[in-house]
Formats: structure tokens, sequence, C-alpha cells
């Protein structure tokens, strides 16, 4: 291992510190080390300067555009969670420096997550967590016809239309109802959100599967992918999501059951009522 690329969120206190640990971990073992404290100084950098390796210190979201970035180098990313939950990250802040040295020395496996690609007109884009198409305003709705494989499936009024892969069914997805898949599935979740008199079930798709979005709408809506690059959208567009070419590659340590940490994260993660909240 030559290069680790090492990113951190900056608005957290630790992580600066953090990533300079690990940075240094890093040097002891031979290899060259590459601290950003923000994603304008990655991408202003030579991204596609091979690394062999990437290390994030922050949240779930930080590490998902990490994984997408380094899915075009089919690199493997680290996550260290200095965030709330840590679906997808491997390792804590306080045992991230201990455990570093067993990755630089070979140990661990990759474990390869389905993306998804999302394309209208000349727009593309890849998504590792979900595509969603949403109303402009909270008082205007968007009218989606859904089709899969060119088959209408659905034709609602609502407030949108989510589209998931297995790593994002455990996040807007199973806020919105959507079921759980374990991270090695393939299948795709399709999502009303919030149609109004109309199929709201959630449809698991088989990876295949081509899903349609045609947007009708008089006040325009918008594209999002992963919560963070957004495109709008007039009446008449027409978005296709299907299985991406690349694969998000995350480097793990230890195997883990999958559902048990999901319910843990969720149980040791509730929101506590404000202790200033006063009873009606």
């Amino acid at each position: 291992m030559q290069k680790v690329t090492i990113i951190h969120q900056s608005r957290l206190s630790n992580a600066p510190s953090i990533a300079e640990a690990l940075a240094d971990v890093v040097t002891q073992h031979g290899a060259k080390a590459i601290v950003y404290s923000t994603w304008n100084e990655l991408l202003g950098d030579d991204v596609t300067d091979k690394t062999d390796l990437a290390i994030t210190v922050g949240g779930d979201g930080t590490l998902l555009r990490m994984a997408r970035i380094m899915a075009v180098q089919n690199v493997p990313v680290i996550g260290v969670n200095m965030g709330r939950i840590g679906f997808t990250t491997e390792l804590s802040a306080e045992e991230a420096v201990e455990k570093l040295p067993l990755f630089l020395e070979g140990q661990g496996w990759i474990e390869e997550r389905t993306m998804l690609s999302a394309t209208m007109g000349d727009y593309s884009g890849n998504a590792l967590n979900e595509v969603v198409i949403s109303r402009n305003g909270p008082a205007r709705i968007v009218h989606c016809v859904i089709r899969i494989n060119d088959q209408i499936i659905t034709s609602y009024r609502g407030d949108g239309a989510l589209i998931a892969s297995a790593t994002g069914s455990t996040g807007y997805s199973l806020s919105n109802g959507g079921p759980v898949l374990e991270p090695e599935s393939t299948a795709i979740i399709v999502k009303p959100i919030n149609p109004h008199v109309s199929l709201n079930t959630p449809l698991i798709v088989d990876d295949d599967a081509t899903i349609n979005v045609h947007v009708l709408t008089d006040h325009g809506a918008t594209l999002t992918l992963d919560g963070n690059e957004d495109e709008n959208l007039m009446t008449d567009s027409d978005i296709y999501i299907k299985r991406s070419n690349l694969k998000a590659r995350f480097l793990r340590l230890r195997s883990k059951d999958y559902f048990y940490t999901v319910a843990a994260n969720l149980l040791s993660r509730a929101v506590p009522v404000p202790t200033n909240t006063n009873n009606p």
C-alpha cells in the first residue's frame, strides 16, 4: 500500500485530530498519507491520482460521498464513525488508531455494495443510497407515473418518488416505510412518497430492472442523489434509474450480524425527549 487518502468532517470537533493521528499511523507503515479537511480541497486536487485506500472520519454521509468518488477508481473505503448512527462505517472513533494497522498489514475483507445510476437527457449521475424525485415547496404536489421495464405500475399525486439500493434501505427509505435489505442484496426498492389515494406499498424489483419516473408538475420538482446532488425537473421530465456499473467497496475487519446491528443502532440512537418540553 503506497498512498492513503483521508478526509474528515471539519465541523466535528475531534475529527481533525483523529484524521492526523490516522495519517501518522499510515506514515509509520511506510505509506503516503494525504489529509483533506473539506470536499472542496479533495475535489480541487487531482482525484484521478491513484490512491490505494480511502478513510473517512465523520458520519454515514461523509463515507457515502467518498465511496461514490472512489467507486470510479475501484478503491476501498474505511469509515470511522463520528456521527449519530453509522450504519456503513466500520470503526468507532475510539478504536480507529488501534485497528488501522491491521488493514495496512493486509487484514480485512472487501464488501461490495450495489449503486444506482440515474439519467435524464444529457444528465447522468450515480447514487449509493437513493435517487429521490421530490416536490418543490410545502404546498406543492408532483404527479409521478412509475414504469418498471416499460410497464406502468402506478400513477399518483404526492410528494414524489424514492428509489433506493440495499445500502439506502436504512436511510430515507426506512423512514418512509420501506423495508431493510441485506447489504449484499442487489435488489432495488421503489417507493412512492406520501401518495394521495394510490399505492403506498414499497416494491422490491430485480437488479436488472429499469425504473422510469415520468414527472408532471406545474411548479417544478427536484431530482436528488444521495441527498446532495440536485437537478431541477420540469413537467414531462423522464428519469431512468437502474443498477449502476459501479460498485462501492468497503473494507471490513470483522463480520457482523447485520440485522442485529441495524436494530441496535436504531434503539440506541432514539431521539430523547427534550427536558424542557412542557406537557400539554
